[in-house]
């Protein structure tokens, strides 16, 4: 015989490892849609990893990094050799940044999640708070306010009361005025008095009378003798 004996395990080899690529074959599957390889087949231009033409093409719409190595591309080969340019994808990054940045936070951690919303206003309002941030234990009910709009709600409500009471004792009927009493004067004090006006009265009769003015005065005569001799004769 021609053959030898050890041509027979190198060929049974072969058969085996001819056999096993097609089971590969067959088995290969498309990683977007895990389906079998069955149809038209495009690969990124950048690796060899293949899968379906028209899933990768769906793929590539909204992101363009191979799903097995996640290698950038920019075109889809196809099995034909033809080439379909890809579209650039927009970068999320600075979607992601304004959402974050529109994301409302806890104004006393920093930290989004379930917030309180203070139902006051004014410019010290906190407005956003963790129920555990703002010292509570649960959610509480109806209405609720931060503590600088607390505060401004309680000076709110003092004023306005002390507006009212005094607009009530504006409005009001005033009172009568209670009579006035008439102070009764003492023996003591009638005996000073008395007393002090006798003392300027005997005063005014020691000090002796201030001269009348020269225009009140009788201009006196020139001759006092002519003048009583014409009065006596």
């Amino acid at each position: 015989m021609s053959d030898s004996p050890q041509a027979a395990p190198q060929a049974d080899a072969a058969a085996a490892s001819t056999t096993g690529g097609a089971e590969n074959e067959e088995d290969e599957c498309c990683a977007i849609c895990l389906d079998a390889l069955n149809d038209e087949v495009g690969r990124p231009e950048t690796c060899r990893h293949r899968f379906h033409l028209s899933c990768l093409l769906e793929w590539a719409r909204i992101n363009t990094l191979c799903p097995y190595c996640k290698g950038a591309f920019s075109a889809v080969i196809g099995d034909d050799g033809s080439r379909t340019d890809i579209a650039p994808v927009d970068d999320d990054d600075d979607d992601d940044e304004s959402e974050s940045e529109d994301e409302d936070v806890c104004a006393a951690c920093g930290y989004g999640g379930e917030l309180l919303i203070c139902d006051g206003e004014g410019e010290d309002c906190v407005g956003l708070l963790h129920v555990a941030c703002a010292g509570l234990d649960d959610v509480p009910e109806g209405e609720w306010f931060c503590a600088p709009c607390e505060a401004r709600r309680a000076r709110r409500a003092r004023h306005e009361a002390h507006a009212r009471r005094v607009a009530e004792a504006a409005n009001a009927a005033p009172s009568p005025a209670p009579p006035r009493r008439r102070r009764r004067t003492s023996a003591a004090a009638r005996r000073a008095r008395a007393r002090g006006a006798a003392r300027d009265a005997r005063r005014a009769w020691r000090e002796p009378t201030p001269p009348a003015p020269a225009w009140t005065q009788p201009a006196p005569p020139a001759d006092l003798a002519a003048a009583a001799a014409r009065y006596l004769g």
